[in-house]
């Protein structure tokens, strides 16, 4: 879960168009269940008939981190106030996580 708090500046603006880039802080709740290591001990040290797999957390399952983004996005409104756009992200934070978006979106302008 994630929440961000930002700014945008239009670079380009017409009735119509948008190009804007932003700049947003983040906070992060993450909680992960995927293993850190894996290992497969042989049937002749377990005694088992069959081979014994074992996985491995090393690092927290539920972190918390704070960090930052910055976006370039377009986009178009039609004469209908009909809003269609598109963006790229690029956002890092304190847990060493780096994270690259592309997005598509459509809304309604009032």
């Amino acid at each position: 879960m994630q929440a961000t708090l930002g700014l945008n500046y239009n670079l380009i603006q017409t009735q119509k168009s948008e190009i804007y880039i932003g700049l947003s802080s983040l906070l992060r709740y993450q909680s992960a269940s995927y293993y850190d290591a894996i290992g497969v001990i042989c049937p002749f040290v377990t005694g088992f008939p069959y081979p014994v797999v074992s996985l491995q957390n090393k690092t927290p399952a539920r972190t918390f981190a704070a960090g930052g983004t910055i976006r370039l996005g377009y986009k178009y409104t039609n004469k209908k106030n009909i809003l269609f756009g598109m963006f790229g992200n690029f956002q890092m934070d304190t847990n060493s996580d780096v994270l690259s978006q592309i997005a598509l979106t459509i809304g309604k302008r009032f």
